[in-house]
């Protein structure tokens, strides 16, 4: 008590050499008739304040004084205390690799993309949905993925809906993969393309933009609002016709359709903004093979189609006056291929050469079984064959993301082991970047020359530096 008495005497003493002229009696009795709102007891501040006749601007500087002189004395208090005041640098806490926020894809966190604006005037798809929630099912498989953007783009599944089927799912992405949200989809079943006409629904998704979409195989579903609705289209080629693959570029979708009655595929196109579709006159025959399959590829102003039915049987090309008969690669290999383009002039193939007999390219009575890649750089008229092989027993997906950047998965001829291999001088050499084990493979491409993504039955993978790594995608 004394010490703090003769603190406040000290203080009073300094501030009584700062005041000035007392308050005049007029205005001290004007403020006592203040009444009080509140009981209080002075504090500290109030009573030195007042001993010493300040006014309230010099009331102020005194607290503002007193302050300073207790937060001094304070700190040097404490400065005496043990465990407090100079802690040496090395007990300094530092952040902790812990605390960064967690993102949808395991490994290393992928880098944020700004979401592509939609054009002005275009309106919002709202999330609403064919299914009962907002929520990502837990058993949502991801079977085909569609990028308009680095940003933008769709990924379509299934989720179990009752007896023994499987109703349609689409997520959407707005960062390039960091996150998705479930969206609208069509109110149909997950179907296999492969069998045909034997089942219904859908089993892959395409967009051209922000806007326009489709899902097919074989049905095939329309939308030109960005997701918000979907209506059915009648596949062009009449009744039991089926879709087995679909892309779109430049302003149209083209569709590889099984027409019925037509004994093979015929493209059918429509403007991407509605769905007035129209059938090309050529048609590629079925092979003699029990299960034809058939890709669809679109870069640039180009496009080819490549049916397989356990050897080459025939393509389809794109050029400036339509769809017209062409003669594809390996066609007497005696075995399939894989087609993918960077443009409309570089296109490559992966061809497994002597699976069903002697191919020419090997010593006359001799058969070796080898995937090899063709070359062509001026839109699939001429390809060059290259000298060394693809080190893949066999190719199931092939992508190209530029003439020298060729990204390939398949067996690699073990029992239960798939890789992803990827060749940057344009398949003279080829280095492993992700092995994928017991995964099969399905489908691969890229958006970008360094962003791509891979699907395989057990998930979807993205990446973002051309090939070299790939993250999986966690829904």
């Amino acid at each position: 008590m004394n010490d703090q008495r003769s603190f406040e005497d000290d203080l009073k003493a300094t501030l009584d050499a700062l005041a000035g002229p007392p308050a005049s009696p007029e205005l001290l009795a004007r403020v006592a008739a203040i009444p009080e709102r509140e009981p209080h007891r002075p504090g500290l501040i109030a009573r030195v304040a007042a001993s010493a006749g300040l006014g309230r601007p010099l009331a102020g500087i005194a607290a503002a004084a007193l302050v300073v002189v207790l937060a001094a004395g304070l700190l040097g208090l404490l400065g005496r205390l043990p465990g407090i005041g100079g802690l040496p640098p090395s007990r300094s806490p530092s952040p902790s690799a812990s605390a960064t926020a967690p993102v949808a894809i395991a490994a290393t966190p992928i880098p944020t993309a700004t979401p592509a604006p939609r054009a002005s005037g275009t309106p919002t798809p709202a999330p609403t949905l064919a299914g009962p929630s907002d929520v990502i099912p837990a058993d949502f498989d991801p079977l085909s993925v569609t990028f308009v953007s680095a940003d933008q783009g769709w990924a379509f599944g299934g989720t179990a809906c009752g007896s023994a089927a499987h109703c349609a799912v689409i997520v959407e992405t707005l960062d390039g993969g960091r996150s998705w949200t479930r969206v609208a989809a069509p109110a149909t079943t997950v179907g296999d393309p492969a069998v045909g006409s034997a089942v219904t629904g859908v089993s892959g998704l395409r967009f051209a933009d922000p806007l326009d979409g489709w899902a097919f195989g074989p049905d095939l579903w329309a939308t030109h609002d960005g997701g918000t609705s979907w209506h059915q289209v009648t596949v062009p080629g009449g009744a039991g016709a089926a879709v087995m693959a679909l892309e779109a570029h430049a302003g149209r979708v083209h569709a590889a359709v099984s027409a019925a009655g037509a004994g093979g595929y015929r493209i059918a196109t429509s403007p991407v903004g509605g769905d007035a579709w129209t059938l090309a006159p050529p048609t590629v025959a079925y092979g003699a093979g029990p299960v034809p399959q058939v890709q669809l590829v679109l870069s640039g102003s180009g496009g080819w189609l490549l049916e397989v039915d356990r050897a080459v049987v025939g393509g389809l090309r794109l050029g400036p006056t339509g769809w017209s008969a062409w003669q594809p690669p390996c066609l007497d290999v005696n075995g399939p291929a894989v087609l993918a383009a960077s443009s409309a002039a570089d296109v490559v193939a992966a061809c497994d050469e002597g699976v069903w007999g002697p191919s020419p390219t090997e010593p006359t009575g001799g058969q070796v079984v080898a995937e090899h890649l063709y070359r062509s750089a001026d839109g699939g008229t001429t390809f060059a064959r290259s000298a060394t092989t693809i080190p893949l027993a066999d190719v199931s997906v092939l992508a190209a993301a530029t003439p020298s950047l060729v990204v390939a998965a398949g067996s690699v001829g073990e029992a239960g082991r798939d890789a992803v291999i990827a060749s940057r001088d344009g398949g003279r050499t080829w280095a492993t970047s992700l092995v994928l084990g017991s995964e099969r493979p399905l489908y691969l491409g890229f958006t970008t020359a360094t962003q791509g993504v891979l699907i395989t039955d057990a998930g979807l993978r993205l990446t973002y530096d051309g090939g070299l790594t790939w993250q999986l995608v966690r829904f």
